[in-house]
């Protein structure tokens, strides 16, 4: 499969610095829009950078929006326009499948118990989205139609019920070896510093 992530919202990233997290912060670290690749090169024309303060932090705050067309970064489809996800892949039995969602809003990724430390002020972090996950959502064996199509016209249950997921399935993990990829190892449990928080 082949997701892009447009979030113009990745329009808007702030990690929320302090450790009194029921503070309201209003503080924007870097404006997008930026456009990632899931399933290849991650963020296109490079990862956002934060110039940070301090060592600990509440959460790590992102603004979903639709993509214009003027700011499509290369590498990104055409038909990212006016969405804030594309996801085209095939069914087990090779029907193709294309999912695009306009989702609004931010996603704030945090923990339970408050604020996190990063141990060092050039700590790559990750965020990580269990695509799979959202694409169980889709139920897709049990759709019709040759390409099948989940938008805001067709499936529509289909597609709240995957940006439901997609939200649900977002956390934000430490780059303990620094290499800019999620290694297995980088995704156990202990290593995760931030989940979606309901919202």
């Amino acid at each position: 499969a082949m997701a892009f992530l447009s979030p113009k919202e990745f329009r808007r990233f702030r990690l929320q610095p302090g450790t009194d997290c029921s503070a309201v912060d209003t503080g924007v670290d870097v404006r997008g829009p930026l456009v990632a690749d899931l399933a290849g090169k991650g963020f296109l024309g490079g990862e956002p950078v934060f110039s940070v303060e301090t060592d600990k932090f509440c959460r790590l705050r992102m603004q979903f929006d639709e993509l214009d067309a003027s700011a499509l970064p290369d590498g990104a489809p055409p038909e990212l326009a006016g969405l804030s996800i594309l996801l085209e892949g095939h069914r087990a039995d090779g029907t193709p499948f294309v999912v695009r969602s306009r989702m609004t809003g931010e996603l704030r990724l945090g923990t339970a118990s408050g604020a996190f430390p990063l141990p060092t002020k050039d700590q790559g972090l990750i965020v990580g989205i269990e695509i799979a996950r959202a694409i169980d959502e889709l139920d897709l064996d049990t759709l019709p139609g040759n390409p099948i199509e989940i938008d805001d016209t067709s499936n529509v249950d289909r597609l709240q019920a995957f940006e439901e997921a997609v939200k649900t399935a977002t956390s934000l993990f430490r780059d303990e070896n620094d290499d800019g990829d999620l290694s297995p190892g980088e995704t156990e449990s202990s290593n995760e510093i931030g989940h979606a928080e309901p919202e």
